[in-house]
């Protein structure tokens, strides 16, 4: 996971906030997800209003296209699949690194009264 003072490096104080109320926003979040992976699963593991199911691939699509593929061509296209796969995954969780931390009822209390 890259650290959230990494992206302080590329981020100026605007985007920063753009990319806060982007994680802060569970639905957004969510559904900016759905499209990044939709070419990833396009198999029914995405559905209208309800989250992504990352169990769920389309690790045999590519043999429904070339059924004489090699079980070399076949484990290349799983693992570049799988690579794809693991980089947007982290970049969301990279995202929440963003979220807007809320501070808790004892630390709102002001100790000087």
């Amino acid at each position: 996971m890259i650290s959230k003072k990494e992206y302080e490096e590329i981020l100026d104080d605007s985007e920063m906030l753009a990319v806060q109320m982007f994680a802060d926003n569970k639905r957004q979040l969510e559904a900016v997800k759905k499209v990044f992976l939709f070419r990833l699963y396009s198999v029914g593991a995405l559905e209208k209003g309800k989250e992504s199911n990352t169990k769920d691939n389309n690790a045999f699509e590519f043999l429904s296209h070339f059924p004489n593929a090699s079980n070399e061509e076949v484990a290349n296209n799983l693992r570049a699949k799988w690579e794809a796969w693991r980089i947007v995954l982290n970049a969301f969780d990279d995202l929440l690194t963003f979220k807007k931390v809320e501070r808790s009822q004892e630390d709102k209390v002001n100790p000087a009264v």
